[in-house]
């Protein structure tokens, strides 16, 4: 048998072999034997920048507007207040924080009013119902004691005795609504709806409070025992000034069914917060439309598909980006809390993740090619001989692809469990720090894990290949003297 000539000049035709992946695996994880404290700190590095690398994926990957949704449903909110602002440029503000670095430049807002045009604007866009509301900050802005003959140990006495009953002696607003937006509530209009600023309607828990002692109009005393005895009756209203006021008829009583335990749920929740709007239909005084020229703000009922919730709550969400000057409107109901700061903690903490996985996951692939190019140094006499044999470039990259490729493997599997874990904590943390966020912000996301393998083949290949590009045009001869030197 004529031997073939390894020492010979001439250029040796490769890429003819075809390595066993069985034995070129083999070659490959012999590697793992040396360098160990390099080998460990490697996937170490690599580890924390996936981990990190994952964390910004995944919450770039969230749907703030479907979890805002599924816990508005779940909590059962049936209205929500929207409110309209503006973002404006102050000149005289210097940000000196973090926050534009981190993406979150911290604009100033002022809160604007509402018009008949934001009502309609919104009707077009998601067809719910909106009511127009007036009320600023004070529980007895809208005063009638003038008209009310009970005093307050009767109206405390009326409560005892039927305690399923709610009396309220004063309102905290004015709301505007239509009766096809009654009727889709299901409210009922005994009478009917006022129709100008002369008029208003008011609702059973006002009309409760008229049954116990009767009402006082023009000092004289109307006993009431029915919705239509106080229909075409005047009340004095005053605006938190009592004594003072206008004279309003009744055109009718809006029947919501709110018992003493609806209206406590909405007005003195147990977690209640102060500063907190919980906004209801239950303790407003109806009027027509016309009767404010700008209002405070709108009163909306929830869409009753999850679909169209979230379509509404993405709006109103992408309306209000801090990067963007101009006017916005802002969703409030008792679910709402924590859900704005939430996402702009996570939002903030996907770009520090994202910074520093970056410099951990450049230093990892620096080290991992370092320790592929260690590796080939310390075989590149077997590699010279491979070469010789007629290995390609395609197999030395399947020898040390495959050892990477089991690295890799086992670094997956551990930045997996790292991220099932970590969703939770980061809810937890967002949960923490986002001041009254009830809901998990942050899933577990398919996208983000899928990208997240992609960029870890990516890193293998480059820390695979770049090692080995200066060898593909070396002679077997070359690579043999190279490793007898070494």
């Amino acid at each position: 048998m004529k031997l073939r000539n390894v020492y010979s000049t001439r250029v040796t035709p490769r890429g003819t072999s075809k390595l066993p992946l069985r034995i070129a695996f083999k070659i490959g994880c012999s590697n793992f034997r040396h360098h160990r404290f390099r080998l460990f700190s490697t996937i170490l590095l690599l580890v924390i920048a996936f981990s990190l690398l994952g964390v910004s994926l995944t919450v770039a990957f969230m749907d703030p507007a479907e979890a805002f949704a599924e816990a508005m449903i779940r909590d059962g909110i049936e209205f929500s207040a929207i409110y309209k602002k503006e973002h404006y440029e102050d000149p005289n503000k210097i940000d000196q924080s973090l926050d534009q670095f981190l993406g979150e430049p911290l604009t100033p807002s002022r809160e604007l009013q509402m018009t008949m045009e934001d009502v309609e604007f919104l009707q077009s866009k998601f067809g719910n119902s909106y009511a127009l509301v007036y009320g600023p900050y004070s529980p007895t802005i809208c005063s009638f004691q003038n008209s009310v003959a009970a005093t307050v140990t009767q109206i405390i006495e009326a409560g005892k005795k039927n305690p399923d009953a709610n009396y309220l002696p004063h309102a905290n607003g004015f709301i505007a609504m239509t009766a096809e937006e009654c009727e889709r509530l299901g409210y009922t209009v005994v009478g009917r709806l006022p129709q100008n600023t002369d008029e208003i309607a008011i609702n059973e828990c006002i009309y409760n409070v008229f049954t116990i002692a009767g009402l006082i109009e023009d000092e004289q005393l109307y006993k009431i025992s029915a919705y239509a005895d106080i229909i075409g009756h005047k009340l004095t209203i005053s605006m938190g000034l009592p004594g003072e006021g206008e004279l309003k008829t009744i055109t009718g009583v809006v029947i919501t069914s709110c018992d003493r335990a609806c209206y406590a749920e909405h007005n003195e929740p147990a977690e209640r917060v102060d500063g907190w709007d919980w906004e209801t239909y239950h303790d407003k005084i109806f009027v027509s439309q016309d009767y404010f020229e700008e209002w405070t703000y709108a009163l909306c009922s929830t869409p009753l598909s999850k679909a169209e919730l979230a379509n509404m709550i993405g709006f109103i969400m992408d309306s209000s980006d801090p990067h963007v000057l101009g006017e916005y409107y802002t969703i409030t109901n008792p679910t709402v809390y924590g859900c704005f700061s939430g996402v702009s903690l996570a939002s903030m903490s996907k770009m520090l993740a994202l910074y520093l996985s970056i410099i951990f996951l450049f230093f990892a692939t620096l080290l991992l090619s370092s320790f592929i190019f260690t590796s080939m140094q310390r075989q590149m006499k077997q590699i010279g001989i491979l070469s010789a044999l007629g290995a390609g470039f395609k197999d030395l990259c399947i020898v040390y692809g495959s050892a990477i490729v089991a690295m890799c493997g086992v670094i997956a599997g551990i930045t997996l469990i790292v991220q099932i874990f970590g969703v939770g904590w980061f809810n937890a943390f967002l949960r923490t720090e986002s001041r009254r966020l009830t809901f998990d912000l942050v899933s577990f996301s398919l996208p983000a894990i899928l990208i997240l393998v992609l960029i870890m083949a990516v890193v293998a290949f480059a820390s695979c290949f770049i090692p080995l590009i200066h060898l593909r045009k070396l002679e077997p001869t070359t690579i043999i003297n190279k490793g007898q030197i070494k």
